[in-house]
């Protein structure tokens, strides 16, 4: 209590509040609560001051690590144009004539686009990835839908690569690593901004799996549908787009049913994407599965086929008149039947205006385990008496002869050799008309001595027949008997020249072949 003393003289108390204690040792509770409170936060603070250092240390990692990996991988491109291919020989309306497989043991055979079935497209991007055109490479509602998935079962069962993601993974093979993972989402960035949608698309369906050694649409529709992907139907479309998930577990020979099934997933995915209508979904959905296993060797035309694979190892298209060939080929079997047993003949078409090879057959048993690789078309053999018109020709072309000239067909002997016709008869004096029409023997040997050997056989040569070296020592006068070997195709091209006039061409067997007549004969 304090006491103050006026100027009345009156005394005025005071008193202090008796709850507030003078013991320094005892504090408020109020106090103490607000003291615990702004220690807490102090201390909050500190850890989230903390938390927020290490989170931007992670980051800063993290970015640098991304960053890394985003220099050090850039997505392979340079792959796709070095990829093997499988070479095949097609003739001019693009039907497949012969293929073989690649360096790397893989079908393949890239097409663009425009080569593939409609179908095709839209149910890989139904069934793989239906934001493809939306997406920049990585697709984050696949990416959420998955994570949500993945986390409810437990287990992983969805994922989120797209068809960008997927290409690179292809491009890049790497062990399937959450690292693995983060690449490929970088290489798919990139790979988008490198190359266009169509690119991508184009890229994958050419080198997706399919199922064993198939990659590619290409070579996965023409092995089990016998088939170019431009003709699939829409249930047979389906399937192939299904198969790239599992190539083995789904092997549409292996696993029928498990094939179909994935087809029918992929038919749903088209509907609810609204590519086709209820209707369409059901007829597809009610189609057997029906595969028709390709045979890869020729079947028609075996030995012009393998001799354009011979000529151009990376494949190409070749002329070939189909109806041609066929009645050459029931020509050349009935021919041949009457020949003697294991005889076998050859038969080549040049179509004498254009230069083209038309038709050839090697052999009328191509695909016998024995004889059946024998091109006797290409093989040197004796040309009887099919070499005497060029003998004519030097005569009429240095002008010593023409058609109404004679000649004499009476014995003769050279050194001992007396030629004889085919008949053992002689006719005197004839015609060069004649003698040419009658393919007599002693009038052919006549002209090939007074023009001399080496102009004939220099005639030879020019229009087309090819000789060995030393021909003429070998045959003599011969030669022009056919002592000498000739191959077919080089005796019809030789023919040939004659009948268009004198001009000789190279015999094309591509398309692509173009080669400038050359004068060898003057025009008549």
């Amino acid at each position: 209590m304090v006491a103050a003393k006026m100027q009345s003289g009156q005394v005025l108390s005071m008193v202090t509040p008796s709850a507030q204690s003078d013991d320094p040792n005892t504090s408020s509770p109020d106090i103490e609560a607000g003291a615990a409170s702004i220690s807490f936060r102090r201390r909050l603070m500190r850890w989230f001051r903390r938390l927020v250092v290490v989170v931007a240390i992670f980051m800063v990692v993290g970015l640098a690590w991304l960053a890394s990996l985003w220099h050090h991988h850039p997505p392979p491109i340079e792959r796709l144009a070095n990829w093997p291919t499988s070479p095949k020989i097609e003739d001019a309306e693009g039907r497949m004539l012969l293929e073989r497989i690649g360096i790397d043991e893989q079908w393949r055979h890239p097409i663009g686009l425009d080569a593939m079935s409609p179908w095709l497209i839209q149910a890989t991007l139904a069934v793989e990835d239906r934001r493809f055109h939306s997406h920049m490479g990585i697709d984050p509602a696949a990416v959420v839908r998955a994570a949500v998935q993945n986390a409810t079962s437990g287990r992983v069962i969805s994922g989120a690569s797209t068809l960008s993601m997927q290409l690179c993974r292809m491009l890049d093979d790497k062990p399937r690593t959450l690292r693995s993972k983060i690449i490929e989402s970088l290489q798919a960035v990139r790979i988008e901004r490198a190359m266009t949608k169509d690119e991508i698309l184009a890229a994958y369906l050419n080198i997706a799996p399919y199922g064993g050694n198939l990659r590619g649409v290409e070579a996965a529709s023409r092995f089990w549908f016998s088939k170019p992907a431009a003709d699939l139907a829409l249930h047979e479309a389906a399937l192939l787009a299904g198969l790239p998930q599992s190539p083995v577990r789904l092997n549409p020979a292996r696993h029928p049913d498990r094939a179909v099934a994935r087809r029918n997933l992929v038919l749903r995915r088209m509907h609810e994407e609204g590519m086709i209508s209820a209707a369409t979904l059901d007829e597809a959905r009610s189609m057997p599965l029906e595969l028709r296993i390709g045979r890869r060797n020729a079947l028609t035309a075996p030995s012009m086929a393998w001799l354009a694979l011979a000529r151009r190892p990376d494949g190409g298209t070749i002329h070939l008149d189909r109806e041609l060939q066929a009645q050459c080929q029931r020509l050349a079997e009935q021919a041949a039947a009457q020949l003697p047993a294991d005889s076998d003949l050859a038969v080549v078409v040049i179509d004498i205006q254009r230069g083209q090879l038309a038709a050839m057959i090697g052999t009328v048993r191509p695909f016998d385990p024995r004889t059946g690789q024998v091109n006797s078309a290409l093989g040197w053999r004796s040309p009887g008496s099919a070499l005497k018109p060029f003998a004519y020709a030097l005569a009429f072309e240095h002008r010593r002869l023409n058609a109404a000239s004679t000649v004499d067909d009476r014995p003769m002997t050279l050194a001992g050799w007396r030629p004889e016709n085919f008949d053992r008869t002689f006719s005197g004096q004839v015609t060069i008309a004649e003698a040419l029409q009658r393919s007599l023997n002693l009038p052919a040997v006549r002209i090939t001595e007074q023009m001399g050997l080496a102009g004939v056989v220099g005639m030879m040569e020019a229009c087309g027949v090819q000789l060995f070296d030393d021909a003429a020592r070998r045959g003599g006068l011969a030669t022009v008997l056919g002592a000498v070997e000739v191959r077919l195709l080089d005796l019809t091209n030789a023919y040939a020249t004659i009948g268009r006039g004198g001009l000789r061409r190279a015999p094309a067997l591509f398309t692509d072949e173009s080669d400038a007549p050359v004068r060898v004969l003057s025009e008549i």
